[in-house]
């Protein structure tokens, strides 16, 4: 009887969560991250440039509030390297 499988009718509803860790000044820092968050810095990560990142961030989430996300990331330290390159237009 202990071997019997029965359906959990309380059964754990699991959901993911976007967060950003960020170690800048050897201070560990934690902050919740939205989708759209999470797609910006994957696609920076993947060596977009910040437009085509931000485009990327609010097709994933169009009411992401990209000023607030751009603040978080800045003032956490997300981000490490910078490049500027000349526009070729």
């Amino acid at each position: 009887a202990a071997r019997e499988q029965h359906d959990d009718p309380n059964s754990a509803a699991c959901v993911g969560e976007e967060a950003l860790l960020t170690r800048p000044h050897d201070q560990m820092l934690w902050a919740p991250l939205s989708a759209g968050g999470c797609a910006l810095l994957d696609a920076c990560a993947d060596g977009h440039t910040i437009a085509d990142a931000v485009q990327t961030a609010l097709t994933r989430e169009p009411e992401m509030d990209l000023a607030a996300t751009l603040a978080l990331l800045l003032t956490q330290g997300a981000f490490t390297h910078t490049e500027v390159t000349e526009d070729p237009t």
